[in-house]
């Protein structure tokens, strides 16, 4: 005697799925080996398992702490839904202006006199440029 299983589909805004099903998130990890496998050749020869084991070698051998925060990161955009997507856009950008604001009035010439700077005076960055003149 056969079983029988009954899947109920819905439709949802991002198309048909089984009922009671929810799409699992993708972690840090997972979102690097899905893009790593979208940047292989067309043309190479390559099984998932060998991609996978590549993956997972690149990861804990090869990068560095700084490049998992990035995908890190990038893990936790993704489970943002739009509207919280455009706020942390919205965010950043207001950010980052009002840090420029903050430093432009900030001389290497100034440190050297008082010797030390405030917290609040201004905050450095990698990509600052500053007056560098004495």
């Amino acid at each position: 005697m056969s079983e029988f299983h009954v899947h109920q589909y819905v439709q949802s805004s991002n198309g048909f799925g089984i009922a009671g099903r929810k799409k699992k998130q993708p972690n840090h990890f997972l979102l690097f080996s899905k893009e790593l496998r979208e940047h292989v050749p067309k043309g190479l020869k390559i099984r998932a398992s060998q991609l996978n084991k590549f993956a997972g070698y690149l990861w804990k051998e090869k990068m560095t702490e700084e490049q998992r925060d990035i995908w890190k990161t990038r893990s936790q955009r993704e489970q943002l839904t739009p509207e919280d997507k455009e706020l942390t856009d919205h965010v950043r950008k207001n950010a980052a202006r009002s840090c420029a604001n903050r430093l432009s009035n900030c001389f290497f010439k100034e440190f050297v006199k008082t010797q030390s700077v405030l917290k609040n005076d201004c905050f450095l960055t990698d990509s600052l440029e500053l007056n560098w003149s004495i």
